[in-house]
């Protein structure tokens, strides 16, 4: 077995500064996005979404057993966050059909299987079932591998572990990480993301099929959803506006 079952004692400079980093964009995006931008017909669902990724990068960077876990989080997110972002920019741009040369039909269709298989296969089969529930209360992965925490459980690692101090700090690594204390809140938090991941698949699904099979425009499938909801203000003035154009 591995010697030091936990992969990353001491997180690089380098890790410790894409963590730090991270955590800045994030506030700064929920600052942005609870105190500054229009309310739009996501809000809630983005604003979970922001408050979760924050406990995911805050746990992961604390116990730093989970800091590759958060690495994996990051490289997920950003391989369907890019063409996303690039879909975006489009549609804004209203670069459709023949006259855009369509393409934010071609965005969307790279898109999609990207958004697919890192949002709706990799990160619940891979990181939250073998890399956390696995991890927790499994024994082998598929590779034939030991699970570290079956591995502490059952003494395999005291066999290489010379150092007292070590075996007694892997012991606590036990108590913690592969208990409700760390494991669970890992699962929860992501499973919560995972939860938001299929809903917007549902979301992009749904525009795809009203844009490409329809004949819907793109922008009316989203003005369901993402169009900024009135504020009571906006209905009162709207209101009197219509009263006075009645008179």
């Amino acid at each position: 077995p591995n010697p030091n079952p936990n992969p990353n004692p001491n997180p690089k400079p380098a890790v410790e500064n894409l963590y730090i980093v991270q955590l800045a964009i994030w506030f700064v995006t929920l600052f942005f996005f609870r105190f500054l931008e229009v309310p739009a017909g996501d809000y809630h669902v983005m604003y979970t979404h922001h408050v979760v990724t924050i406990g995911v990068v805050t746990l992961s960077y604390a116990a730093t057993t989970y800091v590759h876990f958060g690495l994996v989080v990051f490289l997920l997110h950003d391989l369907s966050d890019v063409p996303l972002d690039i879909m975006k920019l489009f549609s804004l741009l209203r670069l459709e059909e023949s006259h855009g040369w369509y393409l934010s039909e071609i965005t969307y269709v790279i898109f999609m299987p990207i958004w697919i298989y890192t949002r709706n296969y990799v990160f619940p089969v891979k990181l939250i079932y073998y890399g956390v529930w696995g991890t927790m209360y499994g024994t082998r992965d598929p590779h034939g591998e030991e699970f570290w925490c079956h591995g502490l459980r059952e003494g395999s690692y005291k066999q290489v572990l010379l150092d007292q101090d070590q075996q007694r700090a892997m012991e606590q690594e036990l108590s913690v990480t592969c208990t409700c204390c760390g494991g669970l809140a890992a699962w929860a938090l992501l499973c919560t993301l995972e939860v938001l991941h299929v809903w917007w698949t549902y979301l992009l699904l749904r525009i795809g099929y009203n844009g490409l099979f329809l004949g819907v425009a793109v922008e009316d499938v989203k003005a369901v959803y993402y169009d900024a909801e009135p504020t009571n203000k906006d209905k009162a003035t709207t209101t009197t506006t219509n009263k006075k154009k009645t008179n």
